[in-house]
């Protein structure tokens, strides 16, 4: 990374008051094309409890029409849906029919009570479908959870322990639309919560 700054003034007098501005510019080196991100396998895990009426709903479908609008051909998708049980919408696949899933997301209404436990392993266990590529590179696997966190079904903790062979390979970002459930650490309700915890 290469790192230039510059002031608006090549001399600035001692002692005296006025505005100065600094200009910052950074030049990342150019990456060889031989040199190519993974593909990455991503799920979103969407609450469509009754809490999340109005606009919660809609910005979270919001979020998903602009995950599947940024994925590249050669990564994957899935979206699960839960309220008080959890279902998959979309199954894992690469993105070859972007207008079906957007029309999918569409359809989706809010329901009953927050079951985050099945949607959260309902997630899990279609991220599980990810293997490797047809090119035999293991992708990387990410699940994006959004929910207004007013859970109702209880359990343990707020995240399940997953086991160990997933531990260097998932992320999880949850983005909240009210305050955190009780027994959740608190967070900045006008920021969303981006956890690594595995």
């Amino acid at each position: 990374m290469k790192i230039e700054l510059q002031l608006d003034y090549k001399t600035i007098l001692r002692n005296s008051s006025r505005p100065v501005h600094l200009v910052t510019k950074l030049t990342a080196p150019a990456q060889p094309l031989t040199q190519r991100a993974r593909p990455t396998a991503f799920t979103i895990v969407l609450d469509r409890s009754g809490s999340m009426s109005g606009a919660p709903i809609e910005h979270a479908k919001q979020a998903c029409r602009e995950v599947i609008k940024n994925l590249r051909p050669e990564d994957y998708f899935s979206l699960v849906v839960f309220d008080s049980s959890a279902q998959v919408v979309i199954p894992l696949e690469q993105p070859v029919n972007r207008f079906g899933w957007y029309q999918t997301v569409d359809q989706i209404q809010t329901g009953a009570s927050t079951n985050l436990m099945a949607g959260w392993l309902l997630g899990r266990d279609e991220l599980m479908n990810a293997h490797k590529t047809a090119g035999g590179i293991a992708p990387i696997r990410k699940i994006l959870l959004l929910t207004d966190g007013h859970l109702n079904v209880e359990f343990e903790d707020c995240f399940p322990k997953t086991s160990g062979d997933l531990v260097s390979v998932w992320n999880l970002i949850e983005v909240t639309y009210g305050p955190p459930s009780p027994g959740c650490a608190p967070v900045d309700p006008s920021k969303p919560r981006s956890f690594s915890p595995f």
